[in-house]
Parts: C-alpha cells; structure tokens; sequence
C-alpha cells in the first residue's frame, strides 16, 4: 500500500468503510476513513449488541464515487 491509495476495509461490528492509506512503514500501514467511526464499536467482542449509529450504518451503502475494484485490498 501506498499514501494515498484507496481501500475498502471491513471493520468487525460495523462493516465495510471507505477511506485511503495515511501512512505507510514497510509491511504496516495506517488508514483515513472517509467517515468518523467509533472505535468502541469496533472493538466490542462480536456479536456484542451495540447501537450503530445511522451515519455508519449507511457508510457501506453510500458509494459517491466508485471504487477501482484493482486497488482495493482484502486485510
């Protein structure tokens, strides 16, 4: 991954989630979601009843513009 690709990553409790690379360091890298994501959610066990919010609920849904399905990676 480079700075500045864009990504589709699927977060656990929330889905998938547009954003791009921030930062890269030989095999890690660090991501900048297009939408603000609470992190609570995220690291809830599966499975553990937590209200999404609507505007993360509808993140996978929104597509204003399309993906390159050659960039996007699997993580």
């Amino acid at each position: 991954a480079s700075r500045g690709d864009r990504l589709m990553i699927e977060l656990r409790n929330i889905g998938m989630v547009k954003g791009s690379v921030a930062w890269a360091q030989g095999n890690r890298f660090g991501v900048a979601f297009e939408n603000e994501i609470d992190p609570k959610i995220v690291r809830a066990p599966v499975g553990t009843k937590t209200e999404t919010p609507a505007y993360l609920r509808k993140t996978a849904l929104a597509s204003p513009t399309p993906a390159d399905a050659t960039r996007i990676r699997k993580l």
